[in-house]
C-alpha cells in the first residue's frame, strides 16, 4: 500500500511540475518556416537548439540568427517575421487560440538586429495586444508591412499601413513609404529619406 501511495505522489508532483514548467515557458508561438546558416532557439533555462524546418518556437525562448544568417517565423495568427543576420529576438509573452477572444497577445523583444515583419490577425485587428518592443521604442502597428533594424539606434520603415513609434521622446506614427531614426529611449522619432540598409 506504501508504494503505491509513494509512486501517485511522485507522479502527481511530476505533473504538477511539468505543469508549471509548460505555464512559464507558454505555448507555442510560431512555427520556423526556414533558415539560412547558424540559427539557434535558446530556452529560459538558456539551453540551445538548431531549428529545423517546421520547429516550434515557444514563448520565453529567444531566436538568434548568426552572422551571415536568416530566418523566417510563422505566428500562429498568420503573422511572419523575417529574421536578418545578427538578431536577437525575444516572444515575450504570446497568446492565440485561433480566436480574437480578448486573451490574445503579441509582446515581442527585437534586442538587436533587424526583421521584416507582415501582421497576422492580432496586429490587425487586436492592434492596443500588438507591441513590437525594441531598446529605443516600442512599436505598435495599424494593419501592416514594415522593417526594423536595432544597432544601438531604431531606424524603422514602412511599407503597408503605419506604426506608431513610443519612448520617452513621445509617440510618431510612421506611414506608408515613410521611415523613421530613433536615437536612444528618450529622442524622439526623426523622419528621414529611406535608408539603403531598409530597402
Amino acid at each position: 500500500m506504501k508504494p503505491f501511495w509513494m509512486a501517485l505522489r511522485a507522479a502527481l508532483a511530476a505533473g504538477l511540475f511539468s505543469a508549471s514548467l509548460a505555464h512559464a515557458w507558454g505555448g507555442p508561438a510560431a512555427r520556423v518556416e526556414s533558415t539560412d546558416g547558424e540559427v539557434r532557439v535558446v530556452g529560459p533555462d538558456g539551453a540551445a537548439r538548431a531549428p529545423k524546418r517546421g520547429a516550434l518556437v515557444f514563448t520565453g525562448e529567444i531566436v538568434v540568427t548568426g552572422r551571415d544568417a536568416r530566418a523566417v517565423l510563422r505566428f500562429t495568427d498568420g503573422g511572419r517575421f523575417r529574421l536578418q543576420p545578427d538578431t536577437r529576438l525575444r516572444i515575450d509573452d504570446y497568446r492565440y487560440s485561433g480566436k480574437l477572444d480578448g486573451d490574445e497577445r503579441s509582446y515581442i523583444s527585437l534586442i538587436k538586429g533587424g526583421l521584416r515583419a507582415i501582421s497576422g490577425a492580432i496586429g490587425r485587428y487586436s492592434k492596443p495586444n500588438f507591441r513590437l518592443i525594441t531598446p529605443a521604442a516600442t512599436i505598435g502597428v495599424r494593419g501592416t508591412t514594415y522593417a526594423i533594424r536595432y544597432d544601438d539606434e531604431l531606424i524603422a520603415a514602412v511599407s503597408d499601413g503605419a506604426i506608431e513609434l513610443c519612448n520617452g521622446g513621445g509617440c510618431q506614427t510612421a506611414k506608408r513609404g515613410e521611415a523613421y531614426h530613433v536615437l536612444a529611449a528618450d529622442s524622439e522619432a526623426v523622419l528621414i529619406a529611406g535608408p539603403p540598409e531598409l530597402q
